[in-house]
C-alpha cells in the first residue's frame, strides 16, 4: 500500500501515506485495479482491515486457511483449488524459471523444490 501511495496518480490526487488514505483512494477509483493477498493464512480479521470499501477493483486471495473464505468473501466468488500433482508442480516450476521442462535431468533437479 505504501508503493501505491507513492504512485504519481495517487500523489496527484493528494493521497497520504497512511493505509486508510490509500484504501479510500482505491475505493473511489473508476478504473480497474487488482489487489493480491498471497498466503493470507492468518486471522481473516487482519486481512479484512486492508480491503477497500465499495465494489470497485478486484481482489485475489490465496490461502490455506478455510476460514478466510467464509469471513471475507462469499462462496459464490471463491474457487477452491485442490492440491497440485507432482508432475504439474515440477512443470510449473520449470516453466516459471524459463528452464527446459522436457529435460529429465531438469525435472529430477526440480522435484525436491516443487514437492515441498
Amino acid at each position: 500500500l505504501q508503493d501505491i501511495a507513492g504512485e504519481p496518480e495517487a500523489q496527484a490526487s493528494g493521497v497520504g501515506l497512511s493505509v486508510e488514505d490509500v484504501l479510500q483512494w482505491l475505493s473511489h477509483k473508476e478504473c480497474d485495479w487488482l489487489m493480491i493477498f498471497d498466503n493470507a493464512d492468518g486471522d481473516p480479521r487482519v486481512v479484512a482491515k486492508y480491503i477497500p470499501t465499495g465494489n470497485r477493483g478486484n481482489i485475489l486471495f490465496t490461502s490455506r486457511n478455510p476460514g478466510v473464505g467464509g469471513s471475507i468473501i462469499t462462496r459464490e466468488t471463491s474457487i477452491k483449488v485442490e492440491d497440485m500433482g507432482e508432475e504439474d508442480a515440477i512443470l510449473l516450476l520449470l516453466k516459471s524459471a524459463w528452464l527446459d521442462e522436457s529435460s529429465p535431468d531438469m525435472q529430477k533437479t526440480a522435484s525436491p523444490i516443487a514437492i515441498v
